[in-house]
């Protein structure tokens, strides 16, 4: 059986006095409501402790540090936190989504093979051949200034952490697809990609652009008003579990 799992966490902040500040104290009240919900809707909590050292409390309760120990923490770096607990369980079947749209992509993806990399897809539409004289089949040699497999390597570490070939495939994916509502830095402006083309010992440069989407909804308001001792204060996360 498929379980889904929406959940809007709204908050009515009280007047008492807290130890921390009020962005705090609904950042960790958040937490507390998703260790309700795994405790109660997460079936493999158990068996994760077991045999693959995942305890519950511990990991939320590293959480609550990282917040606890920056009284300027933003939203958008307990959105990075939470992202980093949803991943630390290593199960693909839980997904989640937080409440960002700003995103980035490059029309191109990639296709690994025996530690190369190679165009698997160029979108000709963006990217003509006058301006982009590359084919499928030629090989990434770097990406951003930086060896294409240590970035993969990278992706593979901050996005994956599961199982190797799945979390490999998701890298060359995010490779040029950055998306905010997974929790992951989102670049804009140019990008410089190393490539070589098919028997051709010569690497060639071009510059790209990210194609960048703003974020839309803004947070610092929420923050502020919180700083203020406002009541109302709104973090939003879906969770998917799969059975």
């Amino acid at each position: 059986m498929n379980a889904i799992f929406c959940l809007i966490l709204t908050f009515l902040v009280s007047f008492s006095s807290y130890g921390q500040n009020l962005i705090q104290e609904e950042m960790v009240q958040t937490l507390n409501t998703i260790k309700h919900n795994f405790k109660n809707y997460y079936a493999p909590t158990k068996w994760k402790e077991e045999f693959a050292g995942w305890n519950l409390n511990e990991e939320i309760s590293k959480l609550q540090t990282e917040i606890l120990n920056d009284q300027n923490i933003k939203v958008k770096k307990f959105h990075s936190l939470l992202a980093n607990f949803f991943r630390s369980t290593k199960d693909y079947h839980v997904s989640f989504s937080l409440l960002r749209t700003e995103k980035a992509r490059l029309p191109f993806m990639i296709k690994g093979a025996e530690n190369k990399y190679v165009l698997a897809y160029i979108d000709r539409k963006k990217l003509s051949i006058a301006t982009f004289p590359f084919k499928a089949g030629d090989e990434i040699i770097s990406f951003a200034g930086r060896p294409i497999q240590d970035v993969i390597a990278e992706l593979k570490v901050n996005e994956g952490g599961n199982t190797s070939e799945t979390d490999q495939t998701l890298a060359e994916m995010l490779l040029t697809t950055r998306i905010a509502s997974r929790g992951m830095q989102v670049p804009s402006g140019p990008i410089t990609i190393g490539i070589k083309k098919e028997n051709d010992v010569n690497v060639y440069y071009r510059q790209l652009i990210w194609e960048h989407r703003e974020e839309s909804i803004d947070y610092s308001g929420v923050e502020d008003l919180l700083k203020n001792d406002d009541k109302n204060f709104v973090l939003a996360y879906d969770k998917k579990e799969l059975n």
